[in-house]
């Protein structure tokens, strides 16, 4: 019966191969043949995970393997419990399908099946594939490669002793017509070898092609994991940018505060004190002028604390954002050569680190200009998009060759300040004709004030 269900499941005769196999098990069962219950439901089995029922072929490969252990034949016990980490495989039940499969694989090398050796190993590659172990499935397929080949050739072999014995029975029973049929055993073992020659070079190609694809998807695999490690490396590196220049923004604030308001007072009290001190005192003109210059001093040194707190946390950047304070970073450089300011897209205000490290880019930028380009004029461009802010500041000047002018303290400062952000910065110079830097920082709504 066990036959017969299998000729009709070869016909596409699902359900009554099904009925079949039943009336197999039952017949078997009665009969006390433990062997024929176990094809039974492994033919089940079989039947259902081809529908991809899978839980229900699961159910019936158990059976199947453990009337094998009744029937105490070994090779059915270790095929049963392969099929059995297959099925698991399918369901993607992972660990379980793999230590099943590995206990079969002992088996098949206590047994020395080959066959089931390969089989097995096959299905290790698929499953470590899925788990995302592609150095464990390379090696498990190298091993199915190897015993693949074995398998082959063993059959090559036996197909060859079954020719040659053949080849000499008939040659004993047959002298009188021996040329006659030498000839034509000869035309059918070339014919045969060259089918078995071409059906062996089509599986050796389609292993070495299987075998390429698996290498490139296990490669494939290899260069994401490689690539998620350096991202999450990069956004480590971006986070711990972003605090260190929020923890220097929060410590120039407290440094601008304390110089305005403490030492800033005490000169101005200083001021007062010496005020006071001109009605009650008599002094001759000589002391007159020394005590009128150290007011105007005391005058000096306030003012210049007042615009050193304010370089350091401008005010009106805290107050009315970017666009305003670079507007009026400009206007307050008075000495050449010119610097113009020029606004373009929607004013937005943004995360005050954001726009402290994009003010101080600027500045920077200015500085360098004006310190070292002799420009006749310096033009600065924010512009403002729905995602998107760029810096442009370009100059007039002397110009020079960007190769060798990344390795500065203040360029490696200002690089670190765009990457803190994820921001692009792009340097282009010619000599005597002049500088311009483009930064710009893509994708920074989350970085907008609501």
């Amino acid at each position: 019966l066990n036959a017969f269900g299998n000729y009709l499941l070869s016909l596409g005769k699902t359900d009554s191969a099904i009925l079949i196999f039943n009336q197999a098990i039952t017949l078997a069962q009665a009969s006390g043949n433990s062997k024929q219950v176990s094809d039974a439901y492994y033919n089940l089995s079989y039947t259902y995970s081809n529908l991809k029922q899978y839980d229900k072929a699961l159910q019936y490969i158990k059976e199947a393997h453990q009337w094998a252990l009744k029937s105490n034949n070994a090779y059915d016990i270790c095929d049963t419990r392969y099929k059995t980490g297959l099925i698991l495989y399918y369901l993607q039940r992972f660990d379980v399908a793999s230590d099943t499969l590995i206990s079969a694989l002992r088996e098949a090398e206590k047994l020395g099946s080959k066959v089931l050796q390969r089989n097995i190993y096959d299905a290790l590659s698929f499953l470590e594939t899925e788990r995302g172990n592609p150095e464990k499935a390379l090696e498990y397929l190298n091993h199915y490669i190897d015993f693949n080949q074995q398998v082959l050739s063993a059959s090559g072999q036996k197909q060859i002793n079954f020719l040659n014995a053949r080849y000499d029975a008939e040659k004993r029973e047959s002298d009188i017509l021996r040329q006659q049929a030498e000839l034509q055993r000869r035309n059918f073992i070339i014919a045969l070898s060259s089918i078995g020659l071409l059906a062996l070079l089509i599986s050796l190609v389609m292993i070495i092609m299987l075998n390429r694809r698996k290498r490139k998807i296990a490669r494939q695999q290899l260069t994401i994991q490689q690539q998620k490690i350096s991202e999450l490396e990069k956004e480590k590196e971006i986070v711990s940018m972003q605090s260190l220049l929020r923890g220097e923004e929060s410590e120039r604030g407290r440094i601008a505060r304390d110089l305005h308001d403490g030492l800033g007072g005490m000169l101005s009290g200083v001021k007062l004190t010496l005020n006071t001190m001109t009605g009650k005192h008599t002094l001759d003109d000589e002391d007159v002028n020394k005590f009128e210059k150290a007011i105007k001093l005391i005058d000096q040194s306030v003012q210049e604390l007042r615009n050193v707190a304010h370089n350091m946390m401008p005010e009106i950047l805290m107050k009315e954002g970017l666009n305003i304070a670079l507007s009026n970073f400009c206007e307050s450089l008075t000495a050449p050569p010119k610097v113009t300011y020029q606004f373009f897209g929607t004013p937005t205000r943004y995360d005050s680190g954001f726009e402290f490290t994009a003010y101080r880019i600027v500045q920077e930028l200015v500085n360098n200009a004006l310190k070292h380009a002799k420009a006749g004029e310096v033009v600065v461009e924010l512009i403002q998009q729905e995602d998107r802010l760029s810096l442009n500041v370009r100059d007039d000047g002397m110009g020079f060759t960007t190769t060798g002018q990344n390795t500065g303290h203040g360029m490696l400062n200002l690089r670190s300040r765009v990457a803190g952000y994820r921001g692009i910065i792009d340097i282009s110079s010619v000599i005597g004709q002049g500088t311009e830097v483009n930064v710009s920082f893509e994708h920074i709504g989350h970085l907008k004030k609501t």
